[in-house]
Parts: structure tokens; C-alpha cells; sequence
């Protein structure tokens, strides 16, 4: 070898005739950069012809490719990659190439739920993982400090799925230390992978802001060094409840950009996290400056009565009262009557025009006497947060 570390002389054997020499060369690979080929001449030699061919295996994409000094002659296609052939019409072409792995993008849809429970809040979140074409592994997450992991499963879409607990690693990028969690099977173009994750942080005063409940973020982090991967969280909703008899105040000063959802919309009544939280946003919009306070009050509703009586040989009465919450969640409704009698009482909850039985949604009835006046307590299984009858 000369001095020049990409020259080499090659002493051959004194005999006539052609002789083939076999070179083999190895440089190292860029992906998704612009990369000049290296090529190979003979000093001091006549040119005379020359072919020249370009391999791209099955697991890269060719992007680009730039010849000049050589025309592609065809096209050859085996075990899964192509093999294009040129003839060369310089004995130096110039040859620029851009391949790597196909762009990969995996799709999150979030649903989260906050509860203020003591001195702590409490977020039970679900994030729905769909790829845009090629399968993928693994999905990272950076959870903001004091937030404590409490558990995860993971479960396709399909009703009656399994459930699994993914592994989970702590791994480092920058600094910044991130839950690595590895998709079993993996996440397909049109097949949905759910995540659910607990998790739980303190609180020194019943108060949260908009950048608190900013939880989680989604680092677009490749799975291999040929892969260009992007995480993309196309909606995220976050519902907000506390224990009662606390209910939650809201404000947020000089930011009208805040989307608060009605929780009797159909895409917000449709997530069963949040069939029960009176307090809704999109956080598709900025939450700067939300602030959300628990604070002790009594529940408040509004209410309609009104009561048929059909009279037979026996006086049937029928009575309707239909509740609207007003700010709070509602789960127990008090009604005095006078003259009932409780062994020939029936009471029932509709929601949405459906009648539901006492053994699904109300939790108990229980009937005392007050002042001269029937007290019947009706507390339901659930809180409700949209009118009910």
C-alpha cells in the first residue's frame, strides 16, 4: 500500500493473457444523507468499458439516486431487493445516492382522567397507538417529575382482547430519562393498541394548572439506526372530577383559546373515562394559564316535577322528576312526599330516553320519616353529570 491510504499496488504474476482481479471494499453507510459512492480506477491504465451495478436490499427505500457518466441498462429484481445495472461511459462516474428506511409514524389518540382525591391527583390515562404504514415496537414516553407510575397494561381494540403488562425499561436520551415500552405484538396499520396507564403525584393545596396536567409527552425516538420515526398525538382529552362533596372551580385568565367540551356531547359520553366527570377539555388547544380548584360545596341541580294520577278503583300516580346538573356532579337526589306508602313505591333512573333498572344504576333507597313527610334517598351507582329522570 502507498502512502496515499486509498491507493494500492497489486504485484500480479508475469503471464499473459486476462487476468481478473477480485476487490472488496467496505464504507460506512449514512442514512436518509446524500452519499457519494466510492468507485474504483486503475492508474495508469487504459480504459476501455466498464459496468457498474446498484443494490438496494428489501429493508431500505432508495430516495435518490444521481448518476452521471453511466446510463441504466435494467432493472433486476431477486430474493426481495433490486439490483440496477449501468454501463459506464467514464472511467469515474459520479454517483449519489440518498436511501434508508421508509418514514415511519405511529398515531396516539389520548383520553385522560384527573380526580383530586386528598392530597393527591390521580390520573388514570388511555392512549390509543395506531401505525400509518409499517409495523412498530416500541413507544417512549417522558413523564414530567413527581409523577409516580403506578401500572400499565396494554390490550388491542377488538372486544374480549387480552390484556397484557408490558415490559417497561428506563432509558436515557440526553439527559432525560424515559419509560421505553415495548408493544408485544407490535402496532399495525389499522389495528388499535391501547395503553393504560395509573399514575399518581401530591398535591400541597387542592390546585392544579393547565402546565400540571401536561403529563406526558411522546420523544419521536427511532427503533434502528435506518429508521426515521415520529410520534404524532392527533387529539388528547382530559376530564377533570374530584371527590365529594368537593366540587371544582375554573378559571382562566386572559387565554379564551381553551376548548372545554360539553359532557353530554357524543364524542366525549362515548369514552367511559369520562362518562362521569362534569369538566372536559381538548387540549389540542393551549392550556396556559387553566387553573382548577377543589373546593367543598354541595351538589346543585335543577329540577322538573311533574306527576299524572290515573283514577280507577285505585289511584295510580306517576311522578317525573327530571334533574339537570348545574356545575356539579349529582349522585343522590332527596324527595319528600306525603302519603306514599313505600311497599307500593317503585323508583327507576332514564338516561338518554332508555330505561335502565334499579339494580344498575341506583345503588339504594332508603325511606324515613321527617316532620310528618316520607324522606326517600336515592343514591345512584354513579355520579351523573347530564340530565337524568
Amino acid at each position: 500500500m502507498s502512502p496515499d491510504a486509498n491507493q494500492w499496488s497489486v504485484i500480479l504474476e508475469p503471464q499473459g493473457g486476462a487476468i481478473e482481479l477480485d476487490v472488496v471494499a467496505v464504507a460506512k453507510f449514512f442514512p436518509l444523507q446524500p452519499q457519494v459512492l466510492p468507485l474504483m480506477n486503475v492508474v495508469d491504465g487504459i480504459w476501455r468499458q466498464g459496468q457498474m451495478t446498484l443494490e438496494i436490499v428489501e429493508d431500505l427505500e432508495l430516495y435518490r439516486l444521481d448518476v452521471k457518466g453511466a446510463l441504466e441498462s435494467r432493472v433486476e429484481s431477486s430474493s426481495g431487493s433490486k439490483r440496477r445495472v449501468f454501463e459506464m461511459f467514464d472511467p469515474n462516474p459520479h454517483v449519489l445516492v440518498v436511501a434508508g428506511h421508509q418514514e415511519a409514524e405511529l398515531h396516539a389518540l389520548q383520553i385522560s382522567r384527573f380526580e383530586f382525591v386528598d392530597k393527591e391527583l390521580e390520573l388514570q390515562t388511555e392512549i390509543r397507538l395506531t401505525a400509518a404504514v409499517e409495523p412498530l415496537h416500541l413507544l417512549h414516553l417522558e413523564i414530567q417529575p413527581d409523577w409516580d407510575l403506578k401500572s400499565a397494561t396494554l390490550a388491542g381494540s377488538e372486544v374480549g382482547s387480552r390484556q397484557f403488562l408490558p415490559r417497561i425499561n428506563l432509558i436515557e436520551r440526553n439527559g432525560v430519562v424515559l419509560h421505553e415500552i415495548e408493544l408485544q405484538e407490535g402496532v399495525e396499520a389499522g389495528r388499535v393498541v391501547s395503553l393504560r396507564l395509573n399514575l399518581t403525584r401530591p398535591l400541597r393545596s387542592q390546585r392544579a394548572t393547565g402546565e400540571l396536567l401536561n403529563v406526558i409527552t411522546f420523544p419521536s425516538i427511532s427503533e434502528s439506526a435506518l429508521q426515521q420515526k415520529k410520534v404524532i398525538l392527533q387529539q388528547h382529552l382530559i376530564g377533570l372530577t374530584t371527590e365529594q362533596p368537593n366540587v371544582l372551580q375554573i378559571s382562566s385568565p386572559g387565554n379564551s383559546q381553551i376548548n372545554r367540551l360539553s359532557p353530554a356531547s357524543e364524542q366525549v359520553s362515548a369514552e367511559p373515562l369520562l362518562r362521569d366527570v362534569g369538566i372536559v377539555f381538548d387540549s389540542t388547544s393551549r392550556m396556559t394559564g387553566l387553573q382548577v380548584d377543589s373546593v367543598l360545596a354541595a351538589q346543585s341541580f335543577a329540577a322538573e316535577l311533574t306527576t299524572d294520577l290515573t283514577v280507577t278503583d285505585i289511584v295510580t300516580e306517576e311522578t317525573r322528576i327530571h334533574v339537570q346538573p348545574t356545575g356539579t356532579p349529582v349522585r343522590q337526589v332527596v324527595v319528600y312526599s306525603s302519603g306514599l306508602s313505600e311497599t307500593h313505591v317503585q323508583w327507576r333512573l332514564e338516561v338518554s330516553d332508555t330505561e335502565l333498572a334499579q339494580s344498575e344504576e341506583i345503588a339504594s333507597v332508603q325511606v324515613s320519616e321527617q316532620d310528618g313527610w316520607k324522606r326517600w334517598q336515592i343514591d345512584m351507582v354513579e355520579s351523573r353529570v347530564t340530565s337524568f329522570d
